[in-house]
């Protein structure tokens, strides 16, 4: 699959990067996959409200109890964009559709092997983009040439394919 490598030296907040593509990433239900998020809030003097405002926000997926992943409703960019965890191997995948469509189309790419060429397909399929960072840069990846015109007019971007992915996940 297609994709735009973003590069980033150095951490750059998740908000500011993305935020010419912000109103493509509002519209969206999205996966979340961050080993020490996804969002910082505890810091926060805030806290308790930033707590409640995220309630509103998460889909309770019974599927994803047991993982790292949890699900958001759209608005959660940009609204959260700057409190996101992002950590070496941060995913993020947007879905669109009402909450039921997107809460099956979650839990099915959700159970494939990730960065197989399975759930690449997966992606595809469900018309999704895929945001992955693997450590000092950010790819992504949909199958819609408009959404990916949008992420490689971004500073510092540039073509990339998912079988770099793919080989470097196989066992």
């Amino acid at each position: 699959m297609k994709g735009i490598r973003i590069d980033c030296a150095e951490r750059r907040a998740f908000g500011l990067l993305f935020a010419p593509v912000m109103a493509e990433l509002a519209a969206r239900y999205w996966i979340i996959d961050s080993q020490s998020g996804p969002f910082s809030i505890t810091d926060k003097p805030n806290f308790r409200e930033l707590d409640g405002l995220l309630d509103t926000y998460f889909v309770e997926t019974p599927d994803f109890e047991n993982s790292s992943e949890t699900l958001w409703r759209p608005g959660t960019f940009p609204k959260f964009a700057d409190l996101l965890v992002v950590d070496e191997w941060t995913y993020l995948l947007g879905i669109d559709g009402p909450e039921e469509d997107a809460l099956l189309k979650a839990v099915q790419i959700s159970r494939t092997p990730r960065f197989s060429d399975e759930f690449f397909t997966s992606i595809s399929n469900a018309h999704a983009v895929l945001l992955v960072y693997p450590d000092g840069w950010w790819e992504v990846y949909a199958d819609a040439v408009d959404v990916l015109q949008r992420f490689a007019n971004l500073p510092d971007a540039s073509e990339v394919d998912s079988s770099v992915l793919v080989s470097s996940h196989k066992s």
